[in-house]
């Protein structure tokens, strides 16, 4: 199992906020093994860590944000009592660049249900795996939000982040992310809500767009996505860039 999946941090990031693609996934019709969904439940943006050390390697989170541990989700007119809070990473096999390329098809983001220590897998950052493997191997992954992890709450709802690491073998694939809720229904079932999006994305992606609008929070940082990702990347990539952008200046308005 790959360990950029494995080893999670919650190391202070630098704050830039940037959507991906987002994909429709209102599931609550499905009445064999019935996948819930809330719109309450979301992905905020991402966030790439730029102030890292020779030592470091590529790092970013995601922000989501859900209602607060202890609140009631209702669906279908039934009561959900959510007890934490996570952020589900799939990395798709597709390094193009280009999302239209993807491989995985939206099932992927859909978790088995049962936490990965009822199968002995213990001592992992990820709580749950996801229900389908891609030719042989797991590329689905259920991470729980810290306390570490939680950036503000506010009117009801909890904005949280989970944070990879080592990533570096991973800037090209493109990534499904999803928000989603551990919860107890009105019988005391833990079950798994999720969020009606789910987003795609990429490292690259997130590199790219900080450094085009300069929003890395200092010179050296803005450097560091130039010099590590984007100028690293394949030619024929979509966020490949052979000559670097002054820092500051955040595009052209027409």
């Amino acid at each position: 199992m790959n360990n950029v999946f494995v080893r999670v941090s919650t190391v202070l990031l630098v704050i830039v906020i940037l959507t991906g693609d987002i994909i429709g996934l209102n599931l609550n019709n499905v009445k064999a093994d019935t996948v819930l969904t809330s719109p309450l439940i979301s992905i905020v943006g991402y966030q790439i860590k730029t102030n890292v050390t020779a030592e470091e390697k590529v790092s970013f989170r995601t922000v989501c944000k859900a209602p607060d541990k202890g609140s009631v989700i209702t669906i279908n007119e039934k009561d959900y009592i959510v007890k934490n809070l996570g952020t589900i990473y799939v990395k798709d096999p597709n390094r193009s660049g280009n999302h239209s390329n993807i491989v995985l098809s939206k099932s992927y983001t859909l978790l088995d249900s049962v936490p990965c220590v009822e199968y002995g897998i213990e001592d992992q950052a990820f709580k749950y795996i996801g229900k389908s493997m891609y030719r042989g191997t797991y590329l689905t992954f259920g991470y729980i939000a810290t306390e570490n992890g939680i950036i503000e709450k506010k009117t009801g709802y909890t904005s949280y982040v989970r944070t990879l690491t080592n990533m570096d073998s991973f800037v090209l694939n493109s990534l499904f992310v999803r928000a989603f809720v551990e919860a107890v229904d009105e019988e005391g079932n833990n079950v798994i809500i999720y969020g009606e999006s789910a987003s795609k994305t990429s490292v690259a992606h997130i590199a790219g767009e900080t450094y085009k609008k300069s929003a890395a929070p200092n010179k050296e940082g803005h450097e560091y996505l130039y010099d590590s990702i984007l100028h690293m990347l394949p030619a024929s990539h979509p966020y490949y860039m052979d000559e670097p952008l002054e820092y500051g200046w955040a595009g052209v308005i027409s």
